[in-house]
């Protein structure tokens, strides 16, 4: 199965930059969510209102391309370390294997954790970015 190729045409970055599926994109278009792919693929050319519609959101992407304000930026998270540090060696008083296999779980058990912020940090974002991006598409 091929992976998918960015697309650098006008209706992509309109969609990029206001945080929009497809498919909400070919609501305000007028047009199917299949349309727009097509559309962004250069397979099919927009209809003539739909045009007019993405030159009207043209107008809202930040320079170089249109006249809008730039898009709120993602919340930046904290960088933890990703692998287990190494156990401090106190002779006698400990064994090792327990304490390295408490810290295996506790390892994984924060990548687990890294890996939810990172997607919810990532939800915050993309609904920010909705918020922000409201007014102006109901402009």
């Amino acid at each position: 199965m091929s992976r998918p190729v960015a697309s650098n045409s006008l209706a992509a970055s309109i969609r990029t930059h206001f945080g929009l599926t497809q498919a909400e994109l070919g609501q305000y278009l007028g047009v199917s969510e299949r349309q727009v792919g097509n559309i962004e693929a250069g397979r099919r050319r927009a209809a003539p209102l739909a045009n007019l519609r993405l030159a009207r959101l043209a107008l809202a992407l930040p320079p170089p391309d249109g006249y809008g304000l730039p898009a709120p930026l993602a919340p930046v998270t904290g960088a933890l370390p990703a692998t287990p540090l190494p156990l401090p060696v106190v002779p006698g008083l400990l064994a090792a294997a327990p304490l390295a296999r408490r810290q295996r779980q506790l390892a994984r058990r924060l990548a687990l954790l890294l890996r939810d912020e990172r997607r919810l940090c990532q939800q915050v974002a993309a609904q920010a970015h909705r918020r922000w991006a409201g007014p102006v598409l109901a402009a």
